[in-house]
């Protein structure tokens, strides 16, 4: 494989060939083999080495295919990784050497010129890495892209079985089974609600993100919202309450400003205690549909304000630990609020007094864009 650069599949190793006198494949009876080369540019930098001991023929082409593509991705992050250690080792030498200028300015100075080339030519190779870096960023973004669509796919198909199933359109079913396929539905609807938040945060981050604007009646879109969260409230004895004065139909993406309120929502409801109260308001001012969303919730300390918007960010880390989460669900808020010409923003008296998040939208469908 280091000469032929080729993947090696063995599909029964203990039985095949001049392998199975080899003593590491006697001793764990080791069945199906995969070696695949990491290359970058041709060149070899390393080797994923997979072995199954339970099945023969277990490396499909279809598993290959997916080992494939993570092992083109490992040999960019190999690459990459030595690259920025290149990058760091020339920064650290770059501002050695200007510190040193800065003591010795004139016992340096017939060298001022040969430094200044030498300058020159260190922050074209630091602009040369830096546009390698954003490749291999836009590379993750990609990667990221693909393996979410390909994830969505196969779990479609697992959601429709499962419910086709649980319809006993293929016979009855006792109390137990129906019961397994619940956890099954709900487990599978959860995992598909991340696959498209990780979707939707592919899209933001490579500039795909669209939108698809309609006249929508603003206080049946949040009655709904508040309804699909009602299970969770009442499940923490937390009351909902909304005031909505918006008497004309607005220009929005139903779709995707219900997934706001929706994370608003779940925000909301994760980090108030049992008996708290959320309490939403809509309203027009000027040219623009406002919206609250405010709660008597744990808080936020002031400090981290600035960072709610982030994306995979977790606040008080014991509790974020305890409600799980992304933390991708703010970020993708707020790119689908600037998507629409708006901004989102949150505010907190501070720890333990609750918190408000709000977003803004023009009510005019000539100031949308996308981002």
């Amino acid at each position: 494989m280091a000469r032929t650069h080729d993947i090696v599949i063995l599909d029964d190793a203990a039985n095949q060939g001049a392998f199975a006198n080899d003593p590491y494949i006697k001793k764990n009876n080791t069945k199906s083999v995969l070696c695949a080369p990491l290359l970058y540019q041709d060149r070899l930098r390393g080797i994923i080495y997979m072995e199954n001991n339970l099945t023969i023929g277990a490396f499909t082409r279809d598993r290959v295919q997916i080992l494939e593509i993570l092992a083109a991705q490992a040999a960019i992050s190999l690459e990459n990784a030595t690259f920025y250690e290149t990058l760091n080792n020339l920064n650290l030498s770059l501002n050695k050497e200007i510190d040193v200028r800065k003591r010795a300015e004139e016992a340096l100075r017939s060298l001022n010129e040969t430094l200044e080339q030498r300058v020159l030519e260190r922050t074209v190779q630091l602009e040369k890495a830096n546009e390698s870096l954003k490749q291999a960023d836009r590379l993750k973004d990609e990667f990221l892209s693909i393996i979410t669509h390909e994830l969505r796919s196969p779990l479609n198909a697992i959601l429709g079985f499962a419910s086709v199933l649980d319809d006993e359109v293929l016979g009855p079913l006792n109390d137990q089974q129906h019961a397994s396929l619940s956890k099954l539905i709900k487990g599978a609807d959860r995992l598909l609600l991340l696959i498209n938040d990780l979707l939707d945060f592919a899209k933001i981050r490579a500039g795909r993100f669209t939108i698809s604007p309609e006249e929508t009646s603003y206080d049946s879109l949040v009655a709904e919202a508040v309804e699909s969260m009602a299970p969770l409230a009442k499940a923490k004895k937390l009351s909902i309450d909304t005031e909505v004065r918006v008497p004309q139909k607005v220009i929005i993406d139903p779709r995707y400003i219900t997934q706001v309120l929706v994370n608003l929502l779940s925000n909301s409801i994760k980090f108030t205690p049992p008996e708290g109260k959320i309490h939403i308001r809509a309203f027009v001012r000027g040219e623009d549909l406002v919206t609250e969303v405010q709660d008597t919730g744990i808080g936020i300390k002031s400090e981290d304000l600035s960072r709610l918007f982030s994306p995979f960010q977790q606040l008080e880390a014991g509790l974020a630990y305890k409600v799980g989460g992304t933390g991708l669900g703010l970020s993708i808020s707020k790119g689908i609020v600037e998507a629409h010409g708006g901004t989102i923003t949150a505010d907190s008296p501070g720890p333990g007094k609750g918190s408000t998040f709000w977003f803004r939208i023009p009510l005019t469908s000539g100031r949308l864009r996308n981002p």
